[in-house]
């Protein structure tokens, strides 16, 4: 199917919460060291250019987890915005070449009645899941705003 159809029907609105998936490509652990302190980088200059509020979010070796509500443009645009800048970011200093990120993410729209700390909390522990810490240690490459 051609990439502008996949969209049809897609929508987002702004003062709404967003969980968000995006993957490396071919799920490759390129997300290591400096390459995801760009990643993170890139995160926080969204909140900071007042794209996004950031809640929490997460950079495993071959994925990324955020979740954010979006203050302005639109979801498709934050998205591309941070893929595009962070896998040039990561080439010219990592020496990468090729594309760093699978084509497309997934999104989830929270709904009202779902819990945002929840949602954040699941993200911010999901190294722990994934034993790249131990139980109550920290991940350098996550970052949640409610405490434990």
């Amino acid at each position: 199917m051609p990439s502008s159809q996949r969209l049809v029907g897609k929508s987002s609105e702004v003062g709404a919460c967003y969980v968000v998936t995006t993957v490396t490509r071919r799920r490759r652990p390129l997300l290591r060291n400096d390459a995801a302190r760009i990643v993170a980088d890139e995160i926080t200059r969204r909140a900071f250019e007042g794209l996004v509020k950031n809640i929490a979010w997460v950079v495993m070796p071959d994925h990324l987890h955020w979740l954010f509500e979006l203050q302005r443009s639109s979801l498709s645009a934050v998205m591309q915005g941070l893929k595009s800048a962070s896998a040039r970011r990561i080439g010219a200093h990592c020496g990468l070449a090729g594309p760093l990120w699978q084509y497309g993410y997934y999104d989830h729209r929270l709904r009202a009645d779902e819990d945002l700390r929840t949602q954040a909390l699941y993200i911010r522990d999901h190294p722990v899941r994934a034993k790249l810490v131990e139980p109550g240690g920290s991940f350098e490459h996550a970052w949640c705003r409610y405490p434990e």
